[in-house]
Parts: C-alpha cells; sequence; structure tokens
C-alpha cells in the first residue's frame, strides 16, 4: 500500500473553520484535526466544541501538516461524551494514522461504545455488544484512512482508504460512557497506541461510499479555503 502522507499536506491551519454549507458537515458533531501549534487540548472543529485533552505527553510532538505522535505507553486524548453521541441510531468514524507497529492490542478510537482497535495485527471496527468487520495484516510506517460506518439495521461496514473492505451484519446493543478517547482505552488494560494519529472525525449518521471515497481523496474539503 502507497504512502498517503501527500493528502495530508492540505491541512488547514489552527483554528480551521468549517464551511457549513458543504453537505459532509451534515450530522458532524465532532473534528479534531490535531495540528494545533502546541498546549495539552485537542481543538475541535465542529459546532460543538467537544476540545478534548492530552494525557500523558510531557512535550506533545505534533509534526508539522502531519498529526499528533503517540508513544504507545500513556499518550492519549479524552474529552466528555457528547450528548449527541450517547447511543445514536448511526454513527460513522473517520481517522487518518500511521502505525509504527502491528503489535499488542491498542484502542485508536473509543466514541461510546462505537470504535477502532488494532490487535495482532488486525484492526477492527467494534460496538458494544456486537462483533465488528476486521481488516487484516494492516501496513506500518504507511498513513490508512479507516472509516467505521455503524448503523441500525445497517451492521458495518470498514473502508481503508475509501474502499469499502468488510462488511458484518451484527448490530450490537450500544452503551454510555461518560468519557470518550482517542488513542487509547478509558477502561481497564488501557490499550495506548503506538503511532501518530492526523485527523479524527465522527457523525452521527451513516456515510455514502461516495462520501467516504470524497473524504479520502480530500479530507479537509469541507473547510473553509
Amino acid at each position: 500500500m502507497a504512502d498517503n502522507s501527500q493528502i495530508l499536506y492540505n491541512r488547514p491551519t489552527f483554528p480551521a473553520q468549517l464551511d457549513m454549507s458543504h453537505p459532509l458537515t451534515r450530522g458532524l458533531v465532532g473534528c479534531w484535526i490535531l495540528n494545533e501549534e502546541g498546549g495539552m487540548r485537542a481543538f475541535d472543529s465542529s459546532p460543538y466544541g467537544n476540545h478534548g485533552t492530552l494525557t500523558g505527553f510531557t512535550n506533545p510532538v505534533r509534526r508539522p501538516f502531519n498529526g499528533l505522535l503517540l508513544d504507545g505507553v500513556n499518550d492519549g486524548i479524552s474529552f466528555t461524551t457528547p450528548g449527541r453521541l450517547n447511543n445514536p441510531l448511526s454513527v460513522a468514524i473517520s481517522v487518518w494514522v500511521k502505525k509504527t507497529d502491528a503489535v499488542g492490542t491498542e484502542r485508536l478510537i473509543d466514541f461510546d461504545a462505537y470504535g477502532i482497535e488494532f490487535e495482532a495485527g488486525d484492526v477492527s471496527l467494534f460496538r458494544a455488544g456486537g462483533a465488528g468487520a476486521t481488516y487484516t495484516s494492516y501496513p506500518t510506517g504507511t498513513w490508512m484512512m479507516l472509516t467505521g460506518v455503524f448503523g441500525t439495521g445497517h451492521g458495518n461496514d470498514f473502508y481503508v482508504n475509501g474502499s469499502l473492505i468488510a462488511t458484518e451484519a451484527g448490530n450490537g446493543t450500544g452503551a454510555t460512557l461518560a468519557t470518550s478517547t482517542i488513542g487509547y482505552w478509558n477502561a481497564g488494560a488501557a490499550r495506548y497506541v503506538n503511532g501518530t494519529i492526523g485527523s479524527v472525525t465522527v457523525w452521527t449518521r451513516t456515510l455514502t461510499a461516495q462520501e467516504i471515497k470524497n473524504h479520502y481523496l480530500n479530507p479537509y474539503e469541507m473547510f473553509l479555503k
């Protein structure tokens, strides 16, 4: 799989402003592009201001145009779960990530029991109480855009770099968590991610295959130029 890092070079400068007339902003409840110039906050560009707090970092390494480096030991981002994410009927999550290695179990995204997790060289979607679609033998050292689409009666669809690679029919039961996280699990074994996260976006609706493809080709199309 080719390195897709050039796609991220169009990252908006901080603070980034969304074009709320763009159709991809419909249902948007969180958008963290992780390009702050400093500090311990992860700025949410969505209208809801679900700003996250960096935890574990001593001196956060934000690579210009290339996201936030996590050490796999105790780095992560946490924020209060917005009410809009409390067990909605449909959710779509998209994240750019470049993994350092393919060992261990690491929780990339945990949004109120919807999320994405690495385990033993594979990466899977999950939803509390239900199975998730899996992408086997993911690459390391190269950027991937992972997108999970969850819907009641819809199951789970897993897209990698804008292409559908797996579908799981199970729906799960959902759950309600007070705190959501990026880069680790906020319960039990922490499962910290070892790698770089480029941006994270979440919607309370399903996305179409074409929307996901467009988002991969131009991750910042919904931002003002």
